[in-house]
């Protein structure tokens, strides 16, 4: 009964060190969504594209225990990462080319 206004503040003190991240990631998404909304999911062949992100994003979240259960004492793979970061690096080159 006493540890439920310390788990509070822990709570409020993760919130609150998390806040600016989270602002951030709303600042990037909240256009890219509007972008995409507005443009090729308005379309009728596109129209699908929110579906497949949200059920893509379902599956992450449902599967995400099971990964983190089967990568626990593994080291991170270098692979991974350049998999992970390389279409980022073309998005990046195709946006600089564009101007």
């Amino acid at each position: 009964m006493f540890n439920i206004p310390y788990k509070l503040h822990a709570e409020k003190q993760v919130i609150a060190e998390w806040l600016p991240v989270l602002l951030g990631l709303l600042a990037l998404y909240l256009p890219t969504f509007y972008s995409l909304a507005n443009g090729i999911w308005a379309q009728e062949e596109q129209a699908h594209g929110p579906i497949i992100l949200f059920l893509s994003l379902w599956l992450i979240y449902r599967k995400w225990p099971e990964m983190m259960k089967r990568s626990e004492g593994q080291s991170t793979s270098v692979l991974g990462w350049i998999i992970l970061l390389l279409p980022f690096y073309f998005m990046l080159l195709v946006d600089l080319n564009r101007y």
